[in-house]
C-alpha cells in the first residue's frame, strides 16, 4: 500500500512533468493545453495531490485553485468539464472548496460570484453549527465585496472558526474597519457576544 508522501505522481519523471505542465499552462491561461492535458490522463489528474495525511485534494483541484486565481472563467470551466470539484476541501478541516481559498481579495470577486453561481459551497457544518470559512477569510482579508456576497447568499454571519472566533472578530483583529462596520450592520457579533 502507498504511504503518505509517496504519491504515484512522484514516482517517475513523466508524471512529474505532466503536473508541472498543467500548473504552468493554467497559470498562463492556456485553455487548449489545459484541456488536452486533462483529457490525456484523467485518472492521473484525479489522484490525491498533497503529501499532508488529512488532505483529500486531487491534483486537478489543486491546479483549479491556481486557475481561479487568474480570473479566467473559461479556464476554470475547462477544469469543471473534466470533473474538478468546486467543493472539494483541501483538507478535512477546511470544510469548503476553492472559493474559501481565494476569498481574501476582492480582485477575485467576479470569479467568486461565478463559482458561487456554479454551486460552490460557502458554508459547512462544524460541531453541529453552520460556519462559513469563505466569509471568515473574506473578513480577515478586508474583502468587502466578497463579504457582502457571502452574506447575501446566506453565509452564517456569526459562525465560528475552529478557534471559536467569528468573522467580526477576525475583521476587528486585522484592522478591517469597513468590513467590521458592514458585519455589525447585518447583525454580526464578536465571539464574546454570541451565545452557543
Amino acid at each position: 500500500t502507498e504511504r503518505v508522501g509517496q504519491l504515484p505522481w512522484h514516482t517517475d519523471e513523466q508524471t512529474r512533468m505532466l503536473a508541472r505542465q498543467l500548473l504552468a499552462s493554467a497559470k498562463a491561461g492556456d485553455l487548449l493545453t489545459v484541456d488536452a492535458l486533462l483529457r490525456s490522463d484523467p485518472e492521473y489528474f484525479s489522484q490525491r495531490y498533497s503529501r499532508v495525511e488529512d488532505s483529500h485534494i486531487s491534483l486537478r483541484n489543486e491546479v483549479l485553485y491556481h486557475a481561479a486565481c487568474t480570473g479566467n472563467i473559461a479556464l476554470v470551466a475547462v477544469f469543471l468539464k473534466h470533473g474538478a470539484d468546486l467543493n472539494q476541501p483541501r483538507s478535512v478541516d477546511d470544510g469548503e472548496g476553492v472559493v474559501s481559498r481565494i476569498a481574501d481579495e476582492d480582485q477575485h470577486h467576479a470569479m467568486i460570484r461565478w463559482l458561487v453561481d456554479q454551486g460552490s459551497e460557502i458554508m459547512h457544518i462544524r460541531n453541529g453549527n453552520p460556519v462559513s470559512r469563505s466569509l471568515i477569510v473574506a473578513a480577515m482579508g478586508g474583502a468587502i465585496l466578497n463579504t457582502r456576497l457571502f452574506i447575501e447568499r446566506g453565509a452564517p454571519v456569526n459562525g465560528r472558526a475552529r478557534n471559536g472566533l467569528t468573522a467580526l472578530d477576525f475583521a476587528i483583529n486585522d484592522g478591517r474597519t469597513a468590513v467590521a462596520a458592514y458585519l455589525r450592520s447585518v447583525g454580526a457579533r464578536c465571539a464574546s457576544e454570541v451565545r452557543d
